[in-house]
């Protein structure tokens, strides 16, 4: 990397090598290694400091032949921090049937369960590494709150992936953050045995009670969910649907707290201590606006994208204080090494990547503010250098955003360009409402403005996701394509840095590699294909030719059809799959696929669809000779009984059967040594033609 950029932006020789060091952590588990990588960097660059000619002060600054040593010293410090914060492993088999006793560190119930984040710290009489734990208990205890110590059978199972195609990695991002292991239980087998006070505890119960203040409030219940999601972090309120309107219509941003609200919050700040000012007391209000924008960073929950604008707007406030200049790249870099010495797992997190990469790509690319000022006209330098922040926004995370999400907008700029003023008034409206809630006071009138405000950018994002030109799904991106799109960018940015048509031509070679790619992959897909897909709640039965898919799922009366596009987004990406129809009762008849539940043969495997024993494929005299003997989740029938009628198919267990009825057909099959497939352990089931 050429000096002169490592000397313009002396954190980045930092954050590169530690962020290389924790990346290499995934692919090696050994600190001794990361140890004798150290132990050559501190001799290489000790020989450096012997060797050289100059003063100590001049040899310990950074310099280009210094470059490899210190790039090896904090790369293993970094490697090392990666593998010491990794999750502890135990033996489930030792402590399975045990009494575990766990403190709950946060919970979230809902209509007919409850989530629970615990760290288990004993089992029976004898301590245990303290490791994290999802539980997730069928039936709610509302008397519960975080803090509390609870106590229950161990049945600890690891968190694995269903095994759908192209399926998000659910096991890494719960690894990621901390959860290995999860037990699901009913309620009524978990049990309170004390309460232990502590700090973060006190944070978490005390955002919950600010929670149930919005929750209790006369605002409209979307509305609730949005200020929750606004003021105090948590967006778990907010359900998909909205999520996924506001995402193509390219301010799914505004639904977290990321930045921008963080600006806001901090412009709410600084005018409020504007009296200060006069007292001459300026250094003060700076102070404050700081101590404040910690205390909320902590209370709601030291997201990735808070820390990041709470460390820059800290580091730009110090060198104000100590009258010293701050670049903002480099506040941007020390935000990142600060996130990654606290949760080196966040380099992973697909907020903390977009969140980083979106501000680093205005700090570069965007012009000069006073290229944008309009002497005449205000507004026409605000549309101005919008229009031109929410494109550069869009064009440095449109890769990134296809490969988490299989989906691109394209209306970014401009419903960033009438949302975020609307959002700046919500925000200030929110606040004001917030605080005279907490002191028992609630006005009509304000009441009445925050939800006229929430609905005029609802109807504006309906509005711009009715036009059919928002946004495009069905976009399937590898990590290959993330790599070659910003080398791509890098090299273009250089080359106009620099004048220079090398690595234009550079770029230009990627550029036509990552074509050949997608028209490679293309040429490779099934012309058709079934899948039996691994799904807690139902059995679908997914089947596709060309780029048109059928869905049939014999064990529930009615499939939300755009719940399943999300949540399948990623293999429906992958095959180009344009339209979804769904079986009907009356079935479907085709060359290829014939479905008259339930029956099906679909590329030329035959299928039996069994709900209970009083349903055709135990009723029909004449059975057809079947390939596949499907149990689902409403079969109550023996596994002898699904034998005997189909002696030769292959016995499919749904992953929706419940647990206990899922282990006893389990133990069944293996006792009579009979052939099956268990979807729910093995993944899914799946045939390309």
């Amino acid at each position: 990397m050429p000096y002169p950029v490592l000397s313009k932006i002396p954190l980045l020789r930092v954050l590169i090598p530690f962020a290389t060091g924790i990346v290499a952590a995934q692919y090696q588990s050994s600190i001794w290694w990361a140890a004798l990588i150290l132990l050559m960097g501190i001799v290489l660059y000790t020989g450096l400091w012997f060797t050289s000619k100059k003063n100590t002060a001049q040899t310990i600054r950074f310099r280009q032949r210094a470059f490899a040593p210190i790039f090896l010293i904090i790369f293993a410090i970094g490697n090392i921090h990666a593998l010491l914060q990794e999750p502890p492993i135990i033996d489930t088999h030792k402590i399975e049937g045990k009494m575990a006793i766990a403190r709950i560190e946060d919970l979230r119930h809902t209509d007919f369960s409850s989530i629970i984040q615990a760290t288990l710290f004993q089992v029976e009489d004898s301590s245990t590494t303290p490791i994290k734990l999802l539980l997730t208990t069928r039936g709610c205890n509302y008397t519960l709150e975080p803090g509390d110590i609870i106590t229950f059978s161990a049945h600890l199972r690891p968190i694995v992936n269903n095994g759908n195609p192209h399926e998000t990695d659910y096991a890494k991002i719960q690894h990621d953050r901390g959860f290995i292991y999860k037990q699901h239980l009913r309620v009524d087998h978990l049990f309170k045995a004390g309460h232990h006070q502590s700090l973060m505890n006190s944070i978490t119960r005390f955002r919950h009670k600010l929670e149930n203040i919005i929750i209790n409030s006369s605002l409209d219940s979307d509305t609730q969910s949005f200020m929750i999601a606004l003021l105090l972090g948590d967006a778990s309120h907010i359900d998909q649907e909205t999520r996924y309107a506001y995402s193509c219509a390219g301010v799914a941003h505004i639904l977290a707290l990321s930045g921008l609200h963080m600006g806001i919050f901090t412009l709410l700040i600084w005018i409020l201590l504007y009296p200060l000012d006069y007292l001459r007391l300026k250094k003060l209000r700076f102070v404050i606006t700081m101590l404040i924008l910690v205390a909320f960073a902590i209370l709601t929950g030291l997201s990735a994208s808070v820390v990041r604008a709470t460390i820059m707007t800290i580091f730009v406030f110090t060198g104000y204080i100590f009258f010293r200049k701050s670049t903002p790249l480099n506040a941007l870099i020390a935000a990142a090494i600060v996130i990654l010495l606290i949760t080196p797992s966040a380099l992973y997190n697909a907020g903390f990547q977009l969140s980083f990469i979106t501000v680093a790509a205005i700090i570069i690319f965007s012009p000069k503010s006073n290229q944008h000022k309009h002497k005449k006209n205000a507004i026409i330098s605000y549309v101005k250098s919008s229009i031109t922040i929410s494109a550069i926004a869009m064009l440095s995370t449109i890769v990134l955003t296809a490969y988490y999400f299989h989906s691109i907008s394209f209306a970014s700029v401009i419903s960033n360009l009438l949302v975020i003023p609307l959002l700046t008034l919500v925000m200030a409206f929110g606040c004001i409402f917030f605080l005279l809630s907490i002191a028992g006071i609630e006005l009509t009138m304000l009441t009445n403005i925050v939800n006229a405000l929430f609905h005029l950018i609802d109807y504006i994002v309906n509005t711009i996701n009715g036009t059919g030109v928002s946004h495009i799904d069905n976009i399937y991106m590898s990590r290959l394509d993330v790599v070659i799109y910003y080398g791509i960018i890098i090299l273009a940015a250089v080359a106009i840095k620099l004048k220079s048509w090398r690595p234009a031509i550079v770029s230009g070679g990627l550029l036509a590699a990552g074509v050949l790619m997608h028209a490679y992959r293309l040429y490779q897909l099934p012309q058709r294909g079934l899948v039996v897909l691994n799904s807690f709640s139902s059995t679908p039965v997914f089947f596709f030719e060309k780029n048109q898919g059928y869905l049939w799922v014999p064990d529930i009366d009615s499939v939300d059809i755009n719940k399943f596009k999300r949540y399948y987004a990623g293999m429906l990406a992958y095959q180009q799959i344009d339209s979804i129809s769904v079986i009907e009762p009356s079935g479907m008849n085709q060359p290829w696929a014939y479905v008259n539940p339930p029956f099906a043969c679909i590329c030329g495997t035959r299928i039996a669809a069994i709900t209970n024993k009083r349903d055709k494929a135990f009723s029909s005299p004449q059975l057809p000779e079947t390939d596949i003997a499907l149990i689902t989740k409403r079969c109550h029938a023996a596994a002898s009984d699904v034998h005997e009628r189909y002696q030769n198919a292959t016995i499919m267990l749904s992953g929706g059967i419940y647990e206990p009825e899922y282990e006893e057909f389990l133990a069944e099959c293996d006792s009579a040594n009979l052939q099956y497939y268990s979807v729910k352990s093995m993944g899914a089931w799946e045939k390309y033609q």
